[in-house]
């Protein structure tokens, strides 16, 4: 009697499983699969583990043959191995509305990322999220929506989110006239009622 088990039975692709077995009234065994091949023990060994580490998603199967007195038996585990999941982009700008001249603030997150860009407004190669001591702030030299776009990739793909910043006019300083009632004006001067 043979058992073949994988410990984790489900990964993510660029993770790594460890192939563990054993067999009872066996002299030999012998695995064979698209992950691991060739004579073993008639039980794994914990000091020395089998730890696949598959290249592609899909089922691993690995079937464990083992002969003894009694004949030959066969026994198979299955490793599951899933996509990797597209980078997680967490975006936002503080404010999201300004006045030409001043500053906004651009803060970010990813996860699941190997590297991050944004397009847009600014452009440029970032950290996989911001830095508060290092801020990246932006300040329009004109008035209008601005888009900034940031792009993360990683094994799973590439994810991109978007902010846009409003900025707004100066506004100048208001004037009041006021008319003294007392006074009206004549074509050669200013004159009292």
């Amino acid at each position: 009697t043979e058992t073949v088990t994988f410990t984790p039975s489900t990964i993510t692709l660029g993770e790594s499983s460890t192939l563990t077995w054993s067999s009872t009234d066996a002299t030999s065994c012998s695995f064979s699969g698209n992950g691991y091949s060739g004579r073993v023990g008639l039980q794994s060994n914990s000091s020395k583990p089998v730890v696949l580490s598959p290249s592609a998603v899909g089922g691993l199967i690995e079937t464990l043959t083992c002969t003894g007195p009694g004949g030959t038996t066969f026994s198979s585990g299955t490793l599951q191995v899933n996509s990797p999941p597209p980078p997680t982009i967490t975006l936002a700008i503080q404010p999201a509305a300004i006045t030409l001249g001043d500053t906004a603030t651009l803060l970010w997150s990813s996860t699941d990322a190997t590297s991050c860009a944004f397009s847009g407004a600014y452009t440029g190669n970032v950290a996989l999220r911001s830095n508060p001591n290092k801020p990246l702030t932006v300040s329009p030299a004109a008035t209008g929506t601005f888009t900034y776009t940031l792009a993360c990739s990683g094994a799973g793909g590439t994810s991109s989110k978007f902010v846009n910043l409003q900025v707004s006019p100066q506004v100048g300083p208001s004037v009041k006239l006021y008319v003294n009632p007392a006074f009206t004006m004549r074509f050669d001067g200013w004159s009292r009622k």
